[in-house]
């Protein structure tokens, strides 16, 4: 089992963003960007997206065409990238990203030296005229249709395919450093330093291809006996016991009656007790040959078990994670953890995978909810987990199996999804996920559980039609780093800025609000396998993007914001530094302390207002009814005493108090007059109709006619209290005409008839 090398090469031309097919040179400036001369333009690459520069009408620069022939990073000021375009020099500002024109004297001087990091051209070879080797030891190449990168690659796998009914079910590694691989279709393949042979139904070796009784789906290996036994589907146990160069094979016979077909996996504990996962009759016990089952649930599917101490087992199942109290007498105690909906750190799912235990916390492979985590005792009734899955950088929510390792950085587990191998790091949960374009082919994965060959540091993966043999050093975390680079920033609906790198703070008015902006890692190797998270400081946790390198903070409210980006490099390694990038949202008028202070101030002084108002029109009113209850009784005094009112009103100007007098006086010398109106009234006040309208309705709060009225309802109060006076008679002496009407009136005013008024009621 060899591990093969090449060479890595990348093409990119204009279907990939590239401006033009036809580029002329290279050269990387100082922040890691790569720069390429095109004849449409000139190109900035950030692993994964092209941004051309061309001078624009209008912008005062006299470029001839866009034909950008060679550039080189000029000798006095590395922000500046000179140009020749056709046989004139301009100077390219890297933070302006703007051409400025060249005098004829430094047209010369520039001519003579262009600057340096521009590479070096190769001749005799019309595919590949130009080269540059950046700081990375990658090697870029223009060629006719556009531009490559190469880099010196360790082609991490070696596959063997063995065909599409060749899925891997069990990788097994013998006491003699024997790797057995069995697969679906019934062959079990047993690799020998360097030899290869075919177990046979039989228990002899054949060197040719040969299948076995039925597909093995777990091979368990009994230190005290040596036996070795084969779990099958749909076959049950098979024991293979050591007789020189060949097996002894035996097919274990099950109790009528009882059933374990279908063994996912096989162990012993302390007591010599050999226990069963089966997918069909739950957990099973073979106790000196007593047989028994362990049911827990309504499906009983077991797929993986582990003994964490001598008394306790726990199994994988379908249905949750079970943990059994196997001290005998205790009646195998046990207790089943599920998916509970109302707990977010409950498991995440219950169809389980695989279990593993790293650095003292277990670890749950789920189907479809990726990897839990628990620090508890896992014989505790409850559990608390974490859960590691696509929303917290996780490559896949679909975990096939758990394999614990330590790397030279620290404890590890080897996570299996379908198409990819996730490292994650058994002291801060971070992961690193390789995948097609780090394999350099699709790989689909199996969930047998990986084997690592110490000797050879190669790690043994089972596929879904045959094998891959890893390289063990992929494992070990690629250290190099590289600083995320901010590449365009947007904000609001204004043009995309692409000079923004060297920012670090970002002011927004009050009319932005939000801002979209886009970074990267300039690893050139593989900047599709780079992956990235931000969080705004105070969030909880990291947001992660996977391989999306732009995020949008929309509707930023007014305030500081501390933005932090991290990223991996090309192998997967997070980088432990953190870019953070400040951004100050300016409030609008209305949202400063001041103008919530005028705020509090204008309401405050509205409240006031409407306040000293209500109390200036309560007191108004009160005026106006004093006013009117002391000219209805003045009315009524002056009729008793036969004199006209005197000025024992309320204080009134001598105008009102006139004007008062001469109503009242005209009231009383009128008040049964049926005939007279509000013309008579005013004609005897010495005033117009609305003046006098106006001027009543300000002292007593009444119009004339109201006025009238309740003068007239009054002195009827009065008449009905004095014996001998009829209420027909009373409508008749106060201006009424119709008693009837006058007894309407009367009700609306007193709140009662004229006659209960008159017998007291």
């Amino acid at each position: 089992m060899s591990v093969a090398q090449s060479d890595r090469t990348i093409v990119y031309g204009e279907h990939d963003g590239l401006s033009h097919r036809h580029v002329t040179q290279i050269l990387q400036d100082k922040y890691g960007f790569i720069w390429l001369s095109t004849w449409n333009g000139l190109d900035r690459f950030d692993g994964r997206e092209f941004v051309t520069f061309k001078s624009r009408p209008g912008d005062g620069v006299a470029m001839p065409s866009d034909r950008m022939r060679k550039i080189a990073i000029d000798d006095h000021n590395d922000n500046i990238i000179n140009c020749r375009v056709d046989d004139s020099w301009f100077r390219f500002s890297l933070l302006t990203g703007k051409f400025t024109p060249v005098s004829t004297t430094e047209q010369k001087a520039i001519a003579a030296h262009p600057g340096h990091g521009c590479g070096k051209a190769v001749k005799g070879d019309s595919l590949r005229r130009f080269i540059l080797t950046d700081r990375q030891g990658l090697l870029w190449t223009v060629l006719a249709d556009g531009v490559s990168v190469t880099s010196p690659n360790h082609v991490p796998a070696t596959v063997e395919r063995w065909g599409e009914n060749a899925e891997v079910k069990s990788i097994f590694a013998d006491s003699i450093g024997r790797i057995w691989v069995a697969t679906k279709d019934r062959t079990i393949r047993i690799f020998d330093h360097g030899s290869i042979g075919y177990l046979t139904a039989e228990g002899t070796i054949s060197t040719t291809p040969a299948k076995f009784s039925s597909p093995i789906y777990c091979i368990y290996s009994d230190r005290a006996t040596g036996d070795i036994w084969l779990g099958s589907k749909p076959d049950g146990l098979y024991r293979l016991q050591h007789r020189g160069g060949v097996f002894a094979v035996s097919h274990i016979e099950m109790p009528k009656g009882f059933s374990m077909n279908e063994i996912y996996d096989i162990t012993t504990d302390s007591r010599g007790r050999q226990w069963l996962a089966t997918m069909d009759n739950g957990l099973v016990c073979i106790d000196h040959g007593r047989y028994s089952a362990i049911h827990y649930g309504r499906e009983n599917k077991v797929r993986r078990i582990v003994l964490p101490d001598p008394n306790t087992l726990v199994a994988v199942t379908t249905e949750g994670l079970l943990t059994v109290d196997i001290t005998p007498g205790h009646g195998n105690r046990r207790h089943l953890h599920r998916r509970e909906p109302n707990r977010a750190s409950s498991l995440s799912n219950n169809a389980c995978m695989d279990i593993a235990a790293v650095d003292g916390k277990w670890y749950v492979a789920t189907e479809s909810g990726g990897v839990n985590m628990t620090a508890d005792r896992i014989t505790a009734p409850s559990l608390t987990f974490r859960h590691y899955d696509r929303e917290t950088g996780l490559g896949s929510d679909v975990i096939l199996s758990l394999t614990p390792f330590t790397s030279p950085s620290g404890p590890c587990l080897l996570a299996v999804t379908n198409k990819s191998l996730i490292i994650i790091d058994g002291r801060t949960g971070e992961s690193r996920e390789f995948a097609d374009t780090f394999f350099g082919q699709q790989l689909s994965f199996s969930d047998a559980r990986p084997v690592y060959i110490k000797a050879e540091n190669k790690w043994i993966i089972g596929l879904n039609d045959g094998i891959a043999i890893i390289d063990g050093n992929i494992i070990n975390a690629d250290r190099r780093m590289f600083p995320i680079v901010l590449t365009s920033m947007t904000i609001e609906n204004s043009p995309t800025e692409y000079m923004v790198n060297r920012l670090n703070e970002i002011h927004l008015t009050p009319t932005e609000r939000t801002i979209d902006i886009s970074f990267a890692v300039l690893d050139y190797r593989n900047a599709t396998n780079i992956h990235y998270a931000y969080r705004v400081r105070g969030d909880a946790d990291w947001h992660y993007l996977g391989n999306d390198n732009h995020i949008r903070l929309a509707e930023l409210a007014p305030g500081d914001y501390l933005l932090d980006l991290k990223a991996t490099n090309a192998m997967g390694t997070w980088n432990p530094t953190v870019r953070t990038l400040k951004i100050i949202v300016e409030p609008k008028f209305t949202e400063t302390a001041f103008f919530k202070v005028l705020l509090i101030i204008i309401t405050a002084t509205i409240l006031l207002a409407i306040l000293l108002t209500v109390r200036f029109i309560r007191r108004m009113k009160r005026k106006q009814k004093e006013t009117l209850e002391a000219y209805l009784s003045l009315l009524e005094e002056s009729k008793k005493q036969q004199k006209s009112p005197i000025s024992s009103t309320p204080s009134l100007s001598p105008e009102d108090e006139a004007i008062m007098n001469r109503v009242v006086a005209f009231v009383e010398e009128h008040l049964a007059d049926s005939d007279i109106g509000v013309d008579d009234m005013a004609s005897a006040a010495a005033l117009s109709r609305s003046s006098l309208n106006r001027k009543m309705k300000s002292l007593v709060g009444l119009t004339p006619a109201d006025f009238l009225r309740e003068a007239r309802i009054k002195r009827a109060c009065t008449l009905l209290t004095e014996s001998g006076t009829s209420i027909a008679d009373t409508a008749y002496r106060c201006g009424f005409t119709d008693p009837k009407y006058f007894s309407r009136v009367f009700r609306q005013s007193v709140g009662v008839s004229p006659s209960d008024y008159k017998a007291g009621k």
